[in-house]
């Protein structure tokens, strides 16, 4: 008995050195992603009061003083690109800068003009980023490759309205551009603001639900090899090939109701002898995703030849009616 009384006692006392020997240095530590640090509200402008209350009715954190953290941390690595320089070869992600406070007030306006006021209360609570970060400028990174004397890829930024990252929407006109936007600088801001939305809602709040996923069989080859768009949507798909899956094609469905009003969906989209192509390309050869000819009549037996992407519509629209008490296509219908 005493032999095993001295054999535990040794083994506390390694146990003890072990943890006192461990540096647990702020450092090393990862970010817990908990908002704690931040106190509302932030300063003593007239528009803090409606950034609180928008806090208080839904959870939701308007910020316009943050730290990189909040921008740019994600569990899978660090976000901020780094622009090219003679002395650097640059890196991916995207830049922000944050909102000159002189210029919120308006931005909060023009936020609330084209995406707070289209939804319910339902949809603020449950759909909402958990932090809508107030920018001046937001840029993401672009690939250009440089072909002579030597090939190198370079990282230059280009101007967004909006990016998505992780638990956050950066979104921009927190500056003086925001007292001359136009009719097509909001049509604009909307569509990408929308666009990084729908990312988020689609990752966040509303993986594609079991029916929706089961409702074609996404490893039959009949999934797999269409290439051309006619093809793709007689089987019920929205992308080619090898690059189809149930998550891009629900992202693609929630995209369509909040873009488009359910005429532009359904009506007949004319001569589509020329469809064929789910992309476009831009300068250095990037694929875009052509929202405006893919979606135009898309329900349309033109496009739809056998009713299934419709009946799959008609799947997701009903779930964000069923779960979160909102109907997207109610947003796409006021545009």
């Amino acid at each position: 008995m005493k032999h095993y009384q001295y054999i535990c006692m040794i083994a506390l006392a390694a146990a003890s050195v072990s943890l006192t020997s461990c540096d647990y240095s702020e450092g090393q530590l990862e970010p817990s992603n908990n908002l704690t640090s931040y106190q509302l509200p932030q300063g003593t402008h007239d528009y803090d009061d409606s950034i609180q209350k928008f806090y208080n009715n839904y959870g939701v954190y308007l910020l316009y003083n943050f730290t990189e953290k909040y921008a740019y941390w994600t569990p899978s690595g660090w976000k901020k690109g780094e622009v090219t320089t003679d002395t650097t070869t640059g890196s991916d992600g995207f830049l922000v800068t944050k909102a000159d406070q002189n210029y919120v007030k308006q931005q909060l306006s023009l936020l609330n003009e084209v995406w707070f006021s289209k939804l319910n209360d339902d949809a603020k609570k449950k759909l909402l980023p958990t932090m809508i970060l107030l920018c001046a400028e937001v840029d993401q990174m672009q690939t250009k490759y440089i072909y002579s004397p030597n090939f190198k890829m370079i990282y230059v930024p280009k101007p967004v309205y909006a990016h998505y990252n992780y638990d956050n929407i950066c979104v921009s006109y927190g500056s003086s551009a925001v007292t001359s936007v136009s009719d097509n600088d909001k049509k604009a801001f909307r569509k990408q603001l929308f666009e990084e939305w729908a990312q988020y809602i689609s990752e966040h709040k509303a993986t594609p639900s079991d029916e929706f996923t089961t409702s074609v069989n996404y490893s039959s080859s009949t999934i797999t090899k269409p290439s051309k768009p006619l093809d793709c949507t007689a089987v019920g798909i929205l992308n080619s090939g090898y690059n189809v899956s149930a998550s891009k094609d629900w992202l693609n469905f929630i995209l369509m109701m909040l873009l488009y009003p359910e005429s532009y969906l359904t009506e007949n989209p004319g001569n589509i002898s020329n469809w064929t192509s789910w992309n476009t390309y831009d300068a250095n050869w990037n694929a875009i995703y052509d929202y405006d000819t893919n979606f135009h009549g898309i329900l349309n037996p033109a496009k739809d030849v056998n009713g299934i992407l419709k009946e799959r519509y008609q799947m997701v629209r009903q779930y964000f009616i069923n779960n979160f008490n909102f109907d997207l296509q109610s947003i796409g219908n006021n545009q």
